[in-house]
C-alpha cells in the first residue's frame, strides 16, 4: 500500500510527499464485490516530504496535528462495480473531520499475470485542506505562508492485492 499528495505552493512549485504507515484491510464477504468493505489507516505522523522541518510542521497542530488526530481513516460504505473500475464510496476521517467520498479504482495486473499477479487498485482524488481545518490559520500564531498553499491536496492511494484473494469475486468486474 502507498499513499503519496501533492499540493501547489505560491503557484509555482509543487511540495509532494507521502505517508509511511499505511496499513489497510479489505473484507469481501461471500465473493461479492459490492458487498466489500474497506479500510485505510494512515498514520498522521508518518508524514514525509524529505524536508524534516516541513514533515515537524505538517504533523504540528496547524496541519495535521498528529498528536490530536494520528490516523487519517478512510472507510467504505457501498462499493459498485463501474464501467471496468469499482466505485467506492465512504468517508474520510481527517483532523477530526468526517466527510463523504466517492472515488473511482481502476485495477489492472501488475507484477504478474492471472492468479500469480497481483491486481493494483489505483485511487485519486481531492481533499479541500479548509473544510478539514487544515493550515487555516485558526490555530495561535497568523501563518501569512498558508495563504500560498493550494486550497486542494491531490491525493493518491495504491493497492496490491494478489488476484487469489479476490476471486472469484473480481472476474465479472474483469470481463469473465
Amino acid at each position: 500500500m502507498a499513499v503519496t499528495f501533492a499540493v501547489r505552493f505560491g503557484g509555482v512549485s509543487e511540495v509532494r510527499g507521502r505517508f509511511s504507515a499505511v496499513e489497510g484491510t479489505l473484507r469481501i464477504p461471500d465473493g461479492d464485490v459490492e458487498g466489500a468493505q474497506v479500510e485505510l489507516r494512515v498514520g498522521a505522523s508518518s508524514v514525509c516530504t524529505g524536508i524534516a522541518l516541513r514533515d515537524h510542521h505538517l504533523c504540528g497542530p496547524g496541519f495535521l496535528d498528529a498528536a490530536r488526530w494520528p490516523w487519517i481513516i478512510f472507510a467504505s460504505n457501498h462499493v459498485l462495480r463501474e464501467n471496468g473500475a469499482l466505485r467506492v464510496d465512504g468517508s474520510l476521517a481527517l483532523h477530526g473531520v468526517t466527510l463523504p467520498v466517492a472515488v473511482r479504482a481502476p485495477f489492472e495486473f501488475a507484477q504478474g499475470r492471472g492468479l500469480a499477479g497481483n491486481v493494483s487498485f489505483v485511487v485519486d482524488f481531492s481533499v479541500e485542506r479548509a473544510v478539514h481545518g487544515i493550515g487555516t490559520g485558526g490555530w495561535r500564531r497568523f501563518n501569512p505562508l498558508n495563504f500560498a498553499i493550494a486550497r486542494h491536496v491531490h491525493v493518491r492511494a495504491q493497492l496490491l492485492v494478489p488476484a487469489t484473494q479476490l476471486l472469484p469475486a473480481l472476474l465479472p468486474a474483469l470481463g469473465r
